[in-house]
């Protein structure tokens, strides 16, 4: 199961899209069985989760919070509308795709992957940007033989 939750005031996102994105990349990295809860909210609740459990008073984009056992359910990813929102409009793309890299992102957190030091970092970019590559070519029909 999918669970998507929308804060009060977050009108920007499709729950719909999120959810089918999540399925995707779930179908991805080979645990289409899994389920997560994905919270799309806005700076101050993610501050504050960010100061609490990771001792930084700022708003950060994503968060995640794996649950910690090898049984079908992931764990929890939030996700700041507001910092993905500023993020695209700084990198020139929508906000759909800034949204859609923040899950990739967040999910790979859930399943184990780091963005701790640069080695780490590398591994897990370069995993994110292979899993868009695929998201993209399913959208558009092209093949991809990239594997990820």
């Amino acid at each position: 199961m999918i669970e998507i939750v929308l804060d009060a005031g977050v009108d920007a996102v499709s729950a719909h899209h999120a959810r089918a994105v999540v399925s995707q990349v779930l179908k991805v990295i080979g645990r289409s069985g899994a389920s997560l809860n994905v919270l799309f909210s806005g700076d101050e609740r993610i501050r504050n989760l960010n100061n609490r459990f990771r001792e930084v008073d700022a708003p950060t984009d994503v968060m995640a919070f794996p649950s910690g056992d090898e049984g079908a359910f992931l764990g929890d990813v939030i996700i700041s509308v507001e910092r993905a929102r500023a993020q695209a409009e700084e990198l020139g793309h929508s906000l759909e795709d800034e949204l859609e890299v923040l899950l990739v992102h967040g999910i790979l957190h859930l399943v184990g992957y780091t963005d701790y030091d640069d080695s780490s970092r590398a591994i897990m970019f370069e995993k994110t940007d292979k899993i868009i590559e695929q998201l993209v070519s399913s959208r558009t029909g092209k093949v991809n033989g990239s594997g990820g």
